[in-house]
């Protein structure tokens, strides 16, 4: 499968004509059919692949599902904080987004195993996993958490970031890719922060 990286804030004409709403990822099959929501990205790759990586049941893998489109909120929210403009904006985005966090927590299957529905690493496990790599290299680049301060959370965090697969994802000069992308996109990003953590 080959990977063409894409600049969200300029976007190249090529990619708006494939993707109507100018969205990524975008997955083409066959240089015919085109795929630009990630959900429907990924229910073709779980139908396309094994093993499986939903459950079985109907009502739990609509459940499952369901919870995977709440990444979309949960990546909106973590916009919200990469754009801050005032220390003030930032206090009150990491704030909305620990909150937004927690209600995912509540659903955690903490005592069935590592992964969010237990041993079993789910297609929710690879929704999220990007989410997790951007909130680690933001804490990492300026020195702020913004996850919400539960172990629980911290574990599972833990996991997919050390998982194989998701290491794959990463390219070797992705930290400088994304810092680079973070200030592009915010460029008072730096000044906010280190107001904010004093």
């Amino acid at each position: 499968m080959d990977i063409t990286q894409i600049d969200t804030e300029n976007k190249p004409d090529w990619f708006l004509a494939l993707s109507p709403l100018g969205k990524v990822p975008t997955l083409v099959i066959n240089e015919q059919y085109v795929l630009f929501e990630s959900l429907v990205i990924m229910n073709y790759l779980e139908e396309t692949y094994t093993p499986s990586l939903l459950p079985e049941a109907p009502e739990k893998k609509a459940w499952l599902q369901a919870w995977m489109c709440y990444a979309d909120t949960l990546m909106a929210k973590f916009g919200v904080i990469r754009k801050a403009q005032t220390p003030d904006e930032l206090k009150a985005a990491i704030v909305d987004f620990q909150l937004s966090f927690d209600v995912v927590l509540a659903q955690y299957r903490k005592d069935k195993g590592e992964y969010f529905i237990g041993e079993q690493f789910s297609l929710l496990d690879a929704t999220y996993a990007p989410l997790f790599v951007w909130c680690q290299h933001f804490s990492q680049f300026f020195e702020t958490t913004i996850l919400p301060p539960s172990p629980l959370l911290a574990k599972w965090s833990e996991v997919l970031l050390q998982r194989a697969s998701v290491q794959k994802t990463i390219e070797a000069n992705y930290a400088d890719l994304l810092r680079a992308y973070f200030e592009k996109t915010n460029p008072v990003i730096n000044a906010v922060v280190e107001a904010y953590r004093h």
